[in-house]
């Protein structure tokens, strides 16, 4: 119930605040598409994590679905999904940013650099909140991990912001179909590889990682959506370099 509670404030609030805002500025579509984005995957969210909370047909299905995972254990297969639960962990992130800001710097994106730095590092602390909100527990054959706090995902939160940020930095850049075809693909094979690698290998509930997804995708969208209304409305931040 006070997960219902909540998402009919926050839906109340939102449409409040975009009858305010569209009073003055309006939205374009692009931006109308990103707020319906953000409200249907926060409200996605929320109906999973109240079904989480009551215990409900998910939290079974979650258990089914952990007991098929392991009916398909292959050593082979486990060690890839390691490897890449690695790869897309807190570690591997902080290093690819270590090689890109230096790169954003020199190249005078400073544009791309806060909204990289706002995206990863927003998204890190709402998971983490709902994490020690939420309190769940991993599956109970889980492997060591830095924390026994399961819901959402952070690992598929992390992966999902940084598709989501790939997806809106560089997709209008390439120009032909079937290369925009390609980098779709490869982004969602990476949100789906970053989910499945960790339900697979036992750290994560199913459950856990579709809530970040959702999450993260409502983070993202809203995020977007706020940037695409500040550069429309503050010119002046081209002349400070934040924009080009």
């Amino acid at each position: 119930m006070l997960i219902i509670v909540t998402a009919l404030i926050i839906l109340v609030l939102f449409i409040f605040a975009h009858i305010l805002i569209n009073s003055r500025y309006l939205y374009t579509h692009i931006e109308k598409r990103l707020v319906a984005i953000h409200l249907v995957t926060l409200l996605l969210f929320l109906f999973i994590t109240h079904d989480v909370l009551t215990e409900g047909p998910l939290v079974r299905f979650d258990i089914y679905f952990n007991s098929l995972m392991s009916e398909f254990y292959h050593p082979i297969l486990e060690t890839l999904m390691l490897w890449f639960s690695i790869v897309t962990d807190i570690k591997g992130i902080m290093v690819m940013t270590a090689i890109l800001l230096p790169i954003f710097w020199y190249k005078r994106w400073f544009y791309r650099l806060a909204l990289y730095l706002v995206s990863f590092t927003g998204g890190a602390l709402i998971a983490m909140a709902v994490k020690h909100l939420i309190e769940r527990f991993r599956p109970p054959d889980h492997p060591i991990d830095v924390s026994l706090l399961s819901y959402p995902s952070g690992h598929t939160s992390l992966v999902t912001v940084l598709g989501l940020y790939l997806l809106f930095t560089y997709y209008a850049v390439i120009k032909e179909t079937l290369y925009k075809n390609l980098f779709l693909l490869l982004l969602a094979l990476l949100i789906f590889l970053g989910a499945f690698s960790r339900v697979y290998i036992h750290a994560h509930w199913f459950s856990d990682v579709i809530a970040a997804i959702l999450l993260e995708t409502s983070w993202m969208s809203l995020v977007l959506a706020v940037t695409g209304l500040l550069l429309r409305r503050l010119p002046g931040l081209k002349r400070i370099g934040i924009v080009k």
